[in-house]
């Protein structure tokens, strides 16, 4: 079967990848039901619609509620929508390819920032020091 797509926003996307995330949640409907989302298929979730930053994943549960306004992530997105939400729970594949690609790429922004930041604390250090 053909892999789920899933864009996400950049603050849900990295939810995912540091695993603080494992629930989608979209309207229930055509797109977003018990047919499209079964247990088991693959699904790829990426960082808007661009292709540089996708994880890949399965889908592990798939539950709808009925009345969703109590779930945060869900008034965050929709609101007080009072239509049934499709819960997906999905679990990454932390050892594909992309996934290790994606956390090294991660990685090296994360490292260069504590660099850059290293870096303007020892200039401003050795500024003072100056006479």
């Amino acid at each position: 079967m053909k892999p789920l797509f899933i864009p996400l926003k950049a603050k849900y996307y990295f939810l995912f990848w540091s695993g603080k995330k494992t629930v989608e949640y979209r309207l229930y409907g055509p797109r977003w039901n018990r047919d499209t989302c079964p247990i088991g298929r693959p699904v790829t979730l990426s960082l808007g619609y661009g292709k540089a930053h996708r994880l890949p994943g399965v889908i592990t549960d798939f539950t709808v509620v009925m009345n969703p306004q109590a779930i945060p992530a869900w008034k965050e997105c929709y609101g007080r929508k009072r239509k049934p939400a499709a819960c997906i729970t999905i679990k990454i594949d932390r050892k594909s390819p992309e996934a290790t690609k994606e956390n090294w790429f991660w990685f090296g922004k994360f490292l260069a920032t504590v660099l850059h930041g290293m870096a303007k604390t020892f200039v401003a250090r050795a500024k003072k020091d100056l006479p």
